[in-house]
């Protein structure tokens, strides 16, 4: 009996111990498995613009003003005067706004405006898209036509983005004697900070 006594002691303090260092393991294998990583991801700040219209038009990128497109705009009336303005935008971590400015690169006579007006965006935008400047005049010197942009995309392809609508206003003088009027004109557009 006294064996009996000491043999269940003996079972009762091994299985203790198992329990225990079983709880242990338990508890390390946790600690193991369990851990905390401090990661950061730097998203690259993108600035895309490009202008597209339904019919025909002569666009392309300038190598080298990043972010900027040039449209080469005929002036003889066979070319439709709305185009769409279409631009992507990842803003960086100053989170500053962007705007879409656009200037003529070639001049135009004395007495002769170009006026841009510019809608709202619409089709398939998302994001922070900028609000128009509805109407500006496009000179030599930069002009804001779209500001307030942040991290956005206005989609691709007529439809999408900004409607803009080119028009002309001439003097009564220079519309009577058209003479020295360009055949074309190049307006320069760049998405900046």
């Amino acid at each position: 009996m006294k064996g009996d006594r000491k043999h269940k002691r003996n079972f009762i303090q091994h299985s203790m111990f198992i329990i225990v260092l079983m709880v242990m393991a338990g508890l390390a294998a946790k600690a193991q498995t369990t851990a905390s990583h401090e990661i950061r991801t730097v998203v690259p700040k993108v600035a895309l613009v490009n202008v597209v219209s339904d019919h025909q038009a002569h666009t392309e990128t300038d190598a080298s003003q990043p972010g900027t497109c040039l449209q080469n705009v005929r002036l003889n009336g066979s070319q439709s005067s709305e185009y769409w303005i279409n631009y992507t935008s990842v803003l960086d971590e100053s989170r500053r706004p962007r705007k879409v400015v656009a200037h003529l690169r070639n001049g135009l006579p004395r007495g002769v405006k170009l006026v841009m007006e510019t809608w709202p965006a619409s089709g398939s935008s998302k994001g922070q898209t900028g609000m128009p400047i509805s109407r500006t005049e496009i000179t030599e010197v930069p002009s804001e036509i779209i500001t307030g942009i942040g991290t956005s995309f206005t989609g691709k392809g007529s439809n999408n983005g900004h409607l803009v609508r080119l028009s002309l206003e001439m003097d009564p003088a220079v519309a009577n004697n058209p003479g020295g009027m360009p055949d074309d004109l190049l307006i320069a557009y760049q998405i900046t900070e």
